[in-house]
């Protein structure tokens, strides 16, 4: 069964390209627990259909 999961935060590297410069992603289980993965792991997961991802955009105030 496909989990799904929301990314609600990111850690980058100092890396120029921007390719590579995220490093880990992570969020907030259903109950409440955190998760971190790295984006190779988290890459792996939704290519093997283990995880579904969401990422939405804040939208600018004013």
């Amino acid at each position: 069964m496909t989990k799904h999961a929301r990314i609600r935060c990111i850690n980058t590297t100092d890396r120029k390209n921007p390719h590579e410069r995220l490093s880990h992603v992570g969020g907030a289980n259903p109950d409440g627990t955190p998760w971190k993965r790295s984006i190779d792991q988290a890459i792996g997961d939704i290519e093997i259909n283990e995880w579904r991802v969401l990422c939405r955009r804040k939208r600018p105030q004013g």
